[in-house]
């Protein structure tokens, strides 16, 4: 099979979000990664998810969004991964290249984030 029909994919998860000083963007640091190799016209949301999920079997169930950048392009912004659109997108840019990281991000809302804070702050009052 030739080359220029399989995709690499790094999936990275583990790490958190930083911003990069002195610019409007975010950069993933940390973590650990897993490589992915399929043919690009196999690829779809769908599959990206459940590849996830096989990987990471602790999703599960879980909410998490994918975001991608294409290797050696500049400037390093990942962009977020919503729909089989997305996957085209992020397909058609790295044609050149077929090298994609996929940034594997959980989604905590609001609600999880203030009784986590209400936990930390009761455990705080208790101790003290």
């Amino acid at each position: 099979m030739d080359s220029s029909h399989i995709c690499s994919i790094i999936l990275k998860f583990g790490g958190y979000w930083s911003e990069v000083q002195g610019q409007a963007q975010m950069k993933y640091v940390g973590g650990s990664q897993k490589n992915l190799k399929l043919r690009r016209d196999e690829i779809t949301m769908l599959l990206l998810k459940e590849r996830v999920e096989t990987l990471f079997h602790w999703l599960r169930g879980q909410p998490f969004d994918l975001h991608y950048h294409v290797k050696g392009t500049s400037p390093k912004n990942y962009l977020l991964i919503s729909s089989d659109s997305d996957v085209v997108e992020m397909l058609e840019s790295s044609y050149e290249r077929n090298k994609i990281e996929v940034v594997v991000a959980m989604k905590y809302n609001e609600e999880d984030m203030s009784q986590s804070q209400d936990i930390h702050t009761e455990m705080h009052q208790f101790s003290s």
